[in-house]
């Protein structure tokens, strides 16, 4: 039989073990073994919806063997005074500049204004793909 540990309780963010989640820079969430240089970044959504999300990230990371890292904005448990939309742009930029990733997934703040597109712009302009998920 298929058990599920997922709740289906709303709160407004899901716990962490690691609170640099909520920090530029995100947290490193799976470590090559191998050395593959492969590595790759998720900002994901900051409420509990997201958690299966994450789950799924990290499992497709440690079966591929990646180094991936992990990030989301939770305007409650940030320690960041930016907004939304400036948490995930740094984001991307500290990914492809002090980490090298070679791609990048985020879920948008969920507003649409032109400013979603700049740092998905600016990482095309630099060879790396970001797509967006749940937009």
């Amino acid at each position: 039989a298929i058990t599920s540990t997922f709740s289906t309780a709303f709160v407004n963010a899901y716990e962490t073990d690691d609170p640099a989640e909520w920090e530029v820079g995100g947290a490193l969430l799976t470590e090559s073994k191998s050395n593959n240089s492969m590595r790759l970044g998720i900002i994901n959504g900051g409420s509990s919806y997201f958690i299966p999300v994450k789950d799924g990230w990290k499992h497709a990371c440690e079966e591929h063997d990646l180094t991936c890292y992990i990030a989301h904005y939770d305007s409650q448990n940030s320690t960041m005074e930016e907004d939304c939309y400036t948490f995930r742009r740094l984001n991307v930029l500290n990914w492809i500049h002090e980490k090298g990733v070679s791609g990048i997934a985020i879920r948008p703040c969920g507003r649409e204004t032109k400013d979603e597109d700049d740092y998905i712009e600016e990482a095309a302009a630099l060879n790396v793909p970001a797509l967006t998920f749940d937009s």
